[in-house]
């Protein structure tokens, strides 16, 4: 990773624990955009880097880590995260648009309450 990433990430890191959030919520995040950094730096795009990202690169990676057989829970965490960190870079004036604020949810499979039949 680049060493203005690592900036990018302590500074958000940083204003996670400002803001009150539980150490492991800022444990997680933090963990969660430490695989979409190195992800990114693989892809192709010119976009490959923190601040260049478009919707479509989160899309493609949520569509990576799905294949990598991912629970939707997991998929989804991880969007939520790399969403909080460009919510993040607007409010710094790093982005003038949240790249990852369109990016759907998947669907969480039901729960059947034990001893539920189908």
């Amino acid at each position: 990773m680049h060493s203005f990433d690592e900036y990018l990430f302590t500074q958000f890191e940083e204003s996670l624990v400002r803001t009150g959030l539980a150490a492991t919520t800022v444990v997680n995040y933090m963990a969660d955009l430490r695989c979409f950094a190195p992800w990114l730096e693989d892809q192709p795009s010119p976009n490959g880097r923190l601040l260049g990202v478009q919707m479509e690169d989160i899309q493609c990676y949520e569509e990576s880590v799905g294949g990598e057989g991912r629970a939707p829970s997991t998929i989804n965490r991880r969007v939520h995260a790399i969403r909080k960190f460009y919510e993040f870079a607007m409010a710094e004036g790093w982005l003038a648009a949240n790249p990852a604020r369109d990016v759907r949810p998947l669907p969480l499979p039901e729960l059947v309450p034990p001893g539920a039949h189908r």
